[in-house]
């Protein structure tokens, strides 16, 4: 039973020293070994198994060194006549491990709060002298980078690399805004209206292209009812002295020419006349 328990505790201690022995660090990533009093005894940034002195107290902390982003809410704008203020869109990357642990006691919410913090403050100092507004809406690349200029430094000393820094966000004071919104319902107004006259100047060059259309289809028309009626006469003419040549009557053709020179558009026709008595003719 002795060598059970012996057997049992050595398995146990060696179960122990082999999980404190190793520990992996993955791409993007580093470890810090920290020792009973939380002090950093090792940083290790390079990926892969790392193999270290079996010790009990020790403890490894993982650490995310890939970049994180953070949006910084502008402030509420204070009186009237206040000038607008800006938030941001922030990323930043932990670049010295061992620095950030012992100046944030390893929290990425602390980080997140102090930055926030720095770059509203940064923000509030470089639009302070602007009285324009417009200076602000247009002029942000160049506050943006101001703002990077101030809170960068100091937070590189504190382990903590700020990346970038863009305006993302400007809010206006009450009165500001509703200006902005009436001016923008006017704006649309003004482009619905156009779009009403566009539309209507549209639908009257339409109309008169079609009427326009219609006029000269309707002249080809009666151009071509008139040329065919021309050559269905000549045709008839041509029968008609034909006839006049086979049957021996003469004046057939003038005859006809003449009935139809005096029939009237919307009269009925007159019936055919009688040749029997021209000369040449059948005696009735």
């Amino acid at each position: 039973m002795k060598k059970l328990i012996a057997a049992f505790v050595i398995a146990l201690a060696a179960i122990l020293a082999a999980r404190l022995s190793f520990f992996t660090v993955e791409e993007g990533r580093a470890a810090l070994v920290l020792g009973w009093n939380k002090s950093v005894s090792a940083e290790v940034t390079e990926p892969g198994l790392h193999v270290k002195l079996p010790d009990p107290i020790e403890r490894t902390a993982m650490i995310d060194c890939r970049g994180q982003s953070l949006q910084v809410s502008a402030l509420e704008p204070k009186g009237e006549g206040s000038i607008p203020t800006l938030g941001y869109d922030v990323v930043w990357r932990v670049v010295k491990p061992e620095v950030w642990w012992k100046e944030f006691k390893g929290s990425g919410d602390q980080t997140a709060r102090e930055i926030t913090q720095a770059v509203q403050t940064a923000s509030a100092g470089e639009t302070a002298g602007l009285n324009d507004a417009s200076l602000i809406t247009r002029g942000g690349v160049w506050i943006s980078s101001q703002v990077m200029a101030k809170v960068a430094p100091e937070f590189l000393k504190r382990g903590v690399r700020i990346e970038s820094v863009r305006v993302a966000e400007v809010r206006l004071n009450a009165k500001s805004q509703a200006s902005a919104l009436d001016a923008t319902a006017k704006i649309l107004n003004g482009q619905v209206q156009a779009s009403g006259r566009l539309v209507e100047e549209s639908a009257s060059e339409i109309r008169a292209a079609a009427d326009a259309k219609a006029r000269q289809t309707l002249s080809a028309a009666l151009s071509r009812a008139a040329q065919m009626k021309s050559e269905a006469d000549a045709a008839a003419n041509a029968n008609y002295q034909k006839i006049d040549r086979v049957t021996g009557i003469r004046d057939f053709s003038s005859a006809l020419e003449k009935a139809r020179s005096e029939e009237k558009p919307g009269e009925k026709l007159a019936p055919m006349p009688d040749f029997r008595g021209l000369p040449g003719g059948t005696k009735p």
